[in-house]
């Protein structure tokens, strides 16, 4: 089983890795801003001691300091994009031998082998040149490959009378790589999750199989003993086998909803219609559960937008809320309430769709709101607490957000978000 500690360490190194990365990209814009000649930025007080400083050999010093010791990639360019010089750091990142292996190259020319997208890629940044940022994906000189975040500032040579740019690239490969890791890791913590739903539901699952293989044993019962007594009518047998057949296609909706629910999954996001899924991991409660009767109450936006999710773990967060929902009503001991469930969709704004999922049951347990979001914190007698922080982080690696609380007029209200899918950005 995954340890979630792990889990832990991945978010701190993602963290870690955006909070330098920002700090870089802040340093190298602070010093790209050149001042106008009538704005001229004044020195420090330890620049200008001595009367006579040369403002320009001040800020010459400064920019060789962040050039030289900088982490970030930085070339200087000619007009036509090619390096002409580059730091100690994209040397590096390179695994180049020297600067000389780099100097009159351009960025698509370290592009990996047969990626015509990232070469066009590669010259739309050198085109349009606005200070705008980019992911490519280049390729070293020891053929290791590397994301980077690239951004080309223009700025005008007075001595050679040309264009220059400023390419300064800052290595993202291990963000990715920890970002990788904790998807994977979430992957794992989703699929145990889904595991555990499984095994719980085990005796729903046999008593649905279980009642169309005794009906379909009663119709062979019931065919041998017309065969036996020599009483065999075409029109009868044909009659049989339609209601076997339809015994057998309920068995196999049956497993086809589990296996389809229990498939490996890739943690890939798509094109999602959230109202379908919300109707699926209905349906899959109703067929595999054999507890206590609950009404379904869904009050779903017609016209929704599509959401960008991976419809699996959404349907493994709806099933863990209504399992929490139903084991809060019998721990309450209130034979007499029926218990509801209400779900909604709603569009809240230009960006996300929400998600309500709410019970008429006695609430929240009695232990503070950081608790119930807390690894291994449960109120049930069995059990580890792991189901709503999984929830929880599902939903945030989806950029949305979960919450929780109590109803005004009684039981507890789960609500999530989900970003609504935009085909221009969700490539």
């Amino acid at each position: 089983m995954t340890d979630p500690a792990n889990n832990d360490s991945c978010k701190s190194r993602v963290k870690v890795l955006e909070e330098t990365l920002t700090r870089c990209r802040s340093d190298l814009e602070k010093l790209l801003q050149v001042p106008d000649e009538k704005e001229a930025l004044p020195p420090s007080e330890s620049d200008t001691k001595g009367a006579g400083a040369d403002l320009a050999q001040i800020y010459e010093r400064r920019w060789r300091v962040l050039f030289d010791s900088g982490s970030a990639w930085i070339n200087i360019c000619d007009s036509n994009c090619a390096i002409i010089e580059v730091n100690q750091a994209g040397i590096d990142i390179m695994e180049a031998d020297s600067a000389a292996d780099m100097i009159g190259k351009r960025l698509p020319d370290f592009v990996y082998g047969g990626r015509e997208e990232e070469v066009t890629r590669c010259e739309a940044i050198l085109q349009e040149a606005r200070g705008s940022r980019r992911q490519i994906e280049l390729c070293t000189f020891k053929g290791n490959r590397r994301l980077l975040e690239v951004m080309l500032v223009r700025f005008p040579d007075k001595e050679q009378g040309e264009q220059r740019f400023f390419s300064i690239l800052t290595d993202q490969t291990e963000e990715r790589l920890a970002q990788e890791q904790l998807i994977q890791r979430q992957k794992e913590l989703a699929r145990v999750m889904r595991t555990n739903t499984l095994g719980e539901m085990a005796s729903g699952m046999a008593h649905e199989l279980n009642q169309p293989l005794a009906a379909i044993q009663s119709y062979i019962e019931g065919c041998q003993n017309r065969i036996a007594n020599s009483s065999c009518d075409k029109s009868d047998f044909l009659y049989v086998l339609e209601r076997m057949s339809g015994q057998i296609n309920r068995a196999v909706g049956t497993l086809s909803e589990v296996r389809y629910f229990f498939r490996k999954d890739d943690s890939r996001m798509a094109c999602e219609n959230i109202n379908e899924i919300i109707y699926n991991a209905v349906n899959l409660w109703k067929t595999l559960s054999l507890s206590r009767d609950i009404e379904f109450q869904l009050q779903v936006q017609d016209d929704i937008p599509a959401v960008l999710a991976n419809s699996v773990q959404i349907e493994q967060v709806l099933l863990n809320l209504v399992r929490n929902a139903e084991e809060a009503f019998e721990d309450s001991g209130d034979a007499g309430i029926i218990p509801v469930i209400r779900i909604t969709t709603q569009q809240i704004d230009e960006t996300m769709v929400k998600i309500n999922v709410k019970d008429n049951g006695p609430g929240l347990p009695q232990v503070s709101e950081l608790d119930i979001w807390n690894q291994f914190i449960t109120t049930k007698k069995e059990g580890m607490g792991m189901g709503l922080p999984i929830c929880r982080s599902i939903i945030e690696a989806h950029n949305g957000q979960l919450t929780a609380m109590d109803n005004e007029q009684g039981g507890a209200e789960f609500s999530f978000t989900l970003p609504i899918y935009r085909p221009e950005v969700n490539v």
